[in-house]
């Protein structure tokens, strides 16, 4: 199957690849040096067949891109309300054109995500302080079915639910969203994703400004896998890109010698 190195499936091996590739070209001192592993980073993700990780990865180009470029800022702000329908649609149109091969493991995949996260945001509307941990499995019977039904509308082909139907009753063994900001998002609600959003927005924009680009990409591709398809707590891979990143920006910020 998928390569997944020491993780435990390929989508968190992704998040591992590009957050060590984006270390090592931030403190590898040569230019050439540096665009070197942020190519063996793409490579690596070619070869790890994580479509979240790809696709994450080339929206934080896009995004350094326009955000390092000299246009003004009204034009910025357009391509930026542009590009998520732009990419919602075209990825409609591939998969209505290729709808006949799209089979149970891969529609079963949309199904689950796309289901679980709305289900989350359903879940924060009714409750907009979180359901807590314990709450957690009980609110997925009484607001699961809804979103199914959303997501299923969105689609103009047939979603199969099988796996996220099984979250529906007992034992709820395998029960989440399948992002770690949904998942927190449903136990302390609103109070949790303001602390989230200032504090990476924070980040970035002090990554930014002291043009720790490598370091900006990373962190900004460890929030997109967060809030899509990056569930695992107990890995060492975003600890330590953000425990990193925090320090560059304070060494930087105070003129601190450069490496």
């Amino acid at each position: 199957g998928r390569p997944s190195g020491f993780s435990t499936e390929p989508s968190s091996l992704s998040v591992q690849i590009v957050a060590s590739g984006m270390l090592t070209a931030h403190f590898i001192g040569k230019r050439w040096q540096k665009w070197f592993v942020g190519l063996l980073t793409c490579a690596l993700l070619v070869f790890s067949s994580s479509k979240g990780g790809l696709i994450s990865l080339l929206l934080c180009a896009i995004v350094l891109g326009i955000a390092k470029g000299r246009s003004t800022l009204l034009s910025k702000v357009l391509v930026g309300l542009a590009l998520p329908p732009l990419v919602y649609f075209g990825s409609l149109f591939v998969l209505s054109m290729f709808g006949a091969i799209v089979d149970a493991n891969e529609s079963s995949t949309i199904a689950t995500r796309l289901s679980m996260a709305v289900y989350a945001l359903i879940t924060v509307a009714h409750n907009p302080f979180g359901v807590g941990f314990t709450g957690f499995l009980p609110s997925i019977p009484r607001y699961l079915p809804q979103a199914m039904s959303f997501i299923q509308g969105l689609f103009p082909f047939p979603l199969w639910f099988g796996e996220v139907k099984e979250y529906l009753y007992p034992p709820q063994a395998y029960a989440d969203c399948k992002a770690f900001f949904f998942d927190f998002l449903v136990f302390f609600g609103i109070p949790f994703a303001i602390v989230f959003f200032r504090f990476v927005g924070g980040l970035l924009s002090r990554l930014f400004k002291c043009q720790c680009y490598w370091l900006f990409i990373g962190v900004l591709f460890s929030v997109m896998a967060m809030m899509t398809y990056y569930a695992t707590m107990n890995a060492w891979t975003l600890p330590l890109l953000f425990g990193i990143s925090l320090h560059e920006v304070r060494r930087v910020e105070t003129s601190e010698p450069v490496r």
